[in-house]
C-alpha cells in the first residue's frame, strides 16, 4: 500500500489529468473498519452543504470498511448527492451499476472481518506456545525484536529487569510498604519509563499484581473464556513468592489475588485405616504482628482478632503449606494430616530401596541382552521348524482336496482330514504368535524397570516438576498406602528382584568384568556361569509373567516417566 503522501501526490496527478477542481484535501490515519471517524464525516458534510460534488481517494476502500458508511456512500451516489467518485483505477457514477460498488465494499468489510479473525486466531496460538501477545509486556519484558526461528519471543529488559527484581526482593522482606518501594525506585533504583519519567503509583501496584512475573498470564480461548498459561518466558520470582507479595499488598491486592495450585500425588495413594483416598489441601495462614493471632487469609486481608490489615503490618509470618491428608467420604477417620515435603522425603527413601549402581545396571542389561540374544536362538528354530511343518500342513490339505476331487476320499473321510489339518495348523499359529510376543516383550520390559530402578531417585531429585514426580510415583509400586503418617509401598516382583540380585551377587567381588570387555565382547563363559550360579534371580526375572507385568507397567504410567521421551531412552 503506498503512503498518505504518495496517495495524495497521485491523487492530485489524476485530478489534473481529468481537470477536477480539489476542495479539501481531508486525510486521517484511523481505521475505517467502524463508524465514527472524523475526517469521513467532514466529507460528507462539505458534500451536504453543497461546497463539493464528488470524492477522489486511493481505492474505495479508503472510504468504507464497514457497511454503515459504505451505505452512505452508495446512497448518495444513487440520490446524486456525489455527483463522482474517482479512484485510482476506475471512476463511479450515479448512472452506474450499483452491483459492482455493493461489492467492492462488501469484501472491503469482509477483508476487515477476516483479518480480525486471523489476527485473533495467530494472538491465541502464540499465547498456547507460551509467549505473551501482548503489545506492552509488563515492565522488565520486552518482545525480542531480532527474533529467528527457535529463539525466544519475549526476553528481560536489560534496562529495566534487574530494577524490577530488586523491588520485589525488597517488598518480599515485608519490611517496606509499597509507597516505601516506590520512592526506592525512583530515587535509588532509578526506574524509568521509556519517556525518561517515573511511573505512577497504581502502575507499581499493578505490577506486583501481574503473575505474569511468576511465570504465568491469562488469555481467552476460542470461546471467550480465560485460561492459565505458564509462559516460557524466564520467571522473575516463584509462585510461592508471588503468593506472598499478594498477601502482603492486602486491601490493596485484586480480589482474585490466591493463585490456583497443582495440587502434586492426589488420587494416587489410599487411605490405610478407611480405604478413601489421599487428598492434598493448602494451608496459606499469616500470623498477625500485633495481637500475634494465626488466621487464614485465603478469603480476607485483616487480622480477624485486631481487624490490623496485613499491609500495615511489618514483615509478618506467612505460613504456606500443603497436607497430604484422607478424603473421610467414607465417614470419619482418625489420620492425622502429614505435610507434603515429609512425604516427599519418604518417597525418596522408599526409592532409594530399590536404586542400583550404574554397574550393576550395566552388567544386568549385558546379562539380559545375552539371556534374550541365546532366546531367540533358540526360538528362531523353534519358528524355523514350526513354519516348516506349517507348509507341510498346508501342502497336505491341498492333497486331500485333489484326492477327493478325482473319487479317492470321500467326503466324511475329507471332513477328517481336513479338520485334523486345520487344529495343528491352528495350534502352530498360535504358538508361533506367542513366541514371537514372548522374544520382543520380555527383554524390552525389563530393560525398562533396569533404566527405572537405576534413574528414579536421580530424577526425582532433580526435577520441580510435579507432573514427572507423579508419574515416578505411580510407576514406583501399586497399593500405595499411607496409614499413621507413614507411606507403605507394595513393590513390583520386577523391582524385588532387581534388588535381590544386586546384593545377591555384590558380595563376589569378581563378578563384574571390565566395562569396554563388556560393551566389545559381550558375556564370558564366566560370566554366563554366574548367572547361572551365583545369580538365578535373574533367571527369575526373565521368567516372570512379562504380558501382566507390561499392562501394569503401561498402567501404572511408567511408560510416560518423561513427556515426549521413551523410558528406553534414559
Amino acid at each position: 500500500m503506498a503512503s498518505i503522501d504518495d496517495q495524495i501526490q497521485e491523487m492530485k496527478a489524476t485530478a489534473e489529468r481529468l481537470d477536477i477542481d480539489i476542495v479539501e484535501i481531508i486525510t486521517e490515519a484511523k481505521s475505517a473498519k467502524a463508524p465514527g471517524r472524523g475526517g469521513f464525516n467532514k466529507v460528507l458534510s462539505l458534500i451536504h452543504d453543497g461546497k463539493a460534488d464528488g470524492i477522489l481517494c486511493w481505492k474505495l476502500n479508503r472510504l468504507a470498511r464497514n457497511p454503515v458508511d459504505g451505505g452512505q456512500i452508495s446512497w448518495m451516489l444513487q440520490q446524486g448527492l456525489i455527483k463522482h467518485i474517482q479512484t485510482y483505477g476506475r471512476e463511479y457514477r450515479p448512472s452506474d451499476n450499483v452491483i459492482v460498488m455493493a461489492v467492492e465494499l462488501g469484501m472491503a468489510n469482509q477483508y476487515v472481518k477476516d483479518l480480525s479473525v486471523d489476527t485473533k486466531r495467530g494472538l491465541r496460538s502464540k499465547a498456547r506456545r507460551g509467549w505473551y501477545p501482548i503489545s506492552n509486556l509488563p515492565t522488565g519484558y520486552k518482545h525480542n525484536t531480532g527474533y529467528e526461528m527457535g529463539s525466544d519471543e519475549v526476553v528481560q529488559d536489560p534496562e529495566r529487569f534487574h530494577i524490577i527484581k530488586e523491588m520485589w526482593n525488597r517488598f518480599l522482606t515485608g519490611n517496606y510498604s509499597v509507597a516505601e518501594i516506590y520512592e526506592m525506585a525512583k530515587n535509588e533504583l532509578g526506574l524509568k519509563n521509556k519517556n525518561g519519567r517515573m511511573y505512577s503509583k497504581a502502575t507499581l501496584y499493578n505490577l506486583l499484581n501481574s503473575e505474569f512475573y511468576a511465570g504465568y498470564y491469562y488469555w481467552s480461548d476460542q470461546d471467550g473464556e480465560k485460561e492459565r498459561i505458564q509462559g516460557k518466558h524466564v520467571p522473575m520470582i516463584s509462585e510461592a513468592d508471588f503468593q506472598k507479595g499478594q498477601i502482603l499488598l492486602g486491601k490493596r491486592s485484586k480480589p482474585t489475588r490466591i493463585i490456583k495450585y497443582d495440587h502434586p500425588y492426589r488420587g494416587i495413594m489410599s487411605c490405610g485405616e478407611c480405604g478413601c483416598g489421599i487428598t492434598m489441601e493448602h494451608k496459606l495462614q499469616v500470623r498477625c504482628t500485633d495481637c500475634k493471632h494465626k488466621f487464614s487469609s485465603k478469603n480476607r486481608t485483616d487480622c480477624p482478632k485486631c481487624e490490623l490489615d496485613i499491609s500495615e503490618m511489618k514483615n509478618p509470618p506467612i505460613i504456606d503449606k500443603v497436607y497430604a491428608r484422607c478424603t473421610k467420604k467414607k465417614g470419619p477417620c482418625s489420620q492425622k494430616y502429614i505435610e507434603v515435603s515429609i512425604l516427599e522425603d519418604q518417597i525418596r527413601e522408599q526409592l532409594s530401596g530399590i536404586e542400583i549402581p550404574a554397574t550393576f545396571h550395566l552388567w544386568a542389561k549385558n546379562v539380559f541382552e545375552a539371556m534374550h540374544e541365546e532366546e531367540t536362538d533358540t526360538q528362531k528354530q523353534i519358528i524355523s521348524q514350526s513354519s516348516k511343518r506349517e507348509t507341510e500342513l498346508v501342502e497336505m490339505s491341498k492333497n486331500y482336496y485333489r484326492m477327493f476331487a478325482s473319487n479317492k476320499i470321500n467326503q466324511e473321510q475329507m471332513d477328517e482330514f481336513v479338520k485334523e489339518v486345520d487344529d495343528e495348523l491352528s495350534l502352530i499359529r498360535k504358538n508361533q504368535e506367542q513366541t514371537h510376543t514372548r522374544i520382543i516383550d520380555w527383554f524390552e520390559t525389563a530393560k525398562n524397570y533396569l533404566n527405572f530402578a537405576d534413574n528414579a531417585v536421580k530424577k526425582f531429585n532433580e526435577t520441580d516438576d510435579i507432573k514427572i514426580k507423579e508419574n515416578i510415583l505411580r510407576a514406583f509400586g501399586s497399593n500405595q498406602v499411607l496409614r499413621d503418617k507413614k507411606l507403605v509401598i507394595t513393590l513390583p516382583r520386577a523391582y524385588e528382584l532387581i534388588k535381590q540380585g544386586y546384593v545377591a551377587i555384590s558380595h563376589d567381588s569378581k563378578w563384574l568384568e571390565p566395562k569396554k570387555t563388556l560393551i566389545s565382547k559381550g558375556l564370558s563363559g564366566e560370566s554366563m556361569k554366574q548367572i547361572q550360579t551365583g545369580l538365578p534371580l535373574l533367571d527369575e526375572f526373565r521368567t516372570l509373567n512379562w504380558n501382566k507385568i507390561q499392562q501394569d507397567l503401561e498402567f501404572s504410567g511408567i511408560l510416560s516417566f518423561y513427556p515426549n521421551l521413551s523410558l528406553q531412552n534414559l
